[in-house]
């Protein structure tokens, strides 16, 4: 599980230098870097929700905590 957070925080600090580097005007770029921002978003969303659908509630049935 930590690789895969590493790897999510990883590829979006990459993405602000991704998005800086578009030369003005170069909208081929931006939209192949739009493209890339949009898939990132779709896959953090979707590990979310597995997260939510399966970890946290096996979680819960073992931890005893107000706080979850």
């Amino acid at each position: 599980m930590a690789m895969i957070h590493r790897t999510f925080r990883a590829e979006f600090d990459n993405l602000t230098r991704l998005i800086r580097d578009v030369d003005p005007g170069d909208t081929n770029r931006a939209r192949t870097v739009g493209a890339y921002l949009n898939n990132m978003i779709s896959v953090l969303h979707h590990h979310h929700a597995a997260e939510d659908e399966v970890l946290w509630p096996k979680l819960s049935t073992r931890v005893r905590c107000a706080t979850l």
